[in-house]
């Protein structure tokens, strides 16, 4: 990327061997960490979620498209359609679930993104907060997980509406 590459002066102590070998590091070293935070989050992530009432993980399919994200959030108890928007290294991400009780239910992920990783909050409104991290797994297109890679069972989800 020509707009990150910086001059550098030619010291005579440096010699130009060594001061071109410098400034080719520091151009090729941005586009590949800019190249990093541009991969699509399209795939399969599991959401492992710590609340005040319990614990439990979400499977989630994420399709992205510039900056907004689609897809589905499921759990043992609830299921519902996600929508979202990526900005730089943030994500956040609304579900929309309806409980098995047939109560809808809106719950907020913000969270840092770290490669292949989540880090972040969850909110469920007048029900709390907690945090979860989120994680890329590799599908083999039907439903479970490649050989060598961990399949997660879900666990009881905690209905905060009882």
């Amino acid at each position: 990327m020509i707009s990150s590459f910086r001059a550098l002066p030619l010291r005579p102590s440096l010699g130009l061997t060594a001061a071109l070998a410098a400034a080719a590091s520091l151009a090729l070293a941005t586009p590949v960490a800019t190249l990093a935070q541009n991969t699509s989050m399209t795939g399969e992530w599991v959401f492992s979620v710590e609340l005040d009432n319990g614990s439990g993980t979400r499977q989630v399919s994420i399709v992205q498209e510039g900056d907004s994200l689609s897809g589905t959030i499921t759990s043992s108890r609830a299921t519902g359609p996600i929508s979202g928007w990526i900005d730089g290294n943030t994500v956040t991400i609304v579900a929309e679930i309806m409980m098995q009780s047939g109560t809808p239910f809106t719950v907020y992920y913000t969270a840092t993104r770290t490669g292949e990783t989540l880090d972040g909050d969850v909110d469920l409104g007048d029900y709390g907060t907690g945090t979860f991290t989120g994680r890329r797994v590799e599908n083999d297109g039907g439903g479970s997980a490649r050989p060598g890679t961990v399949a997660i069972p879900l666990h009881e989800f905690v209905d905060p509406l009882g």
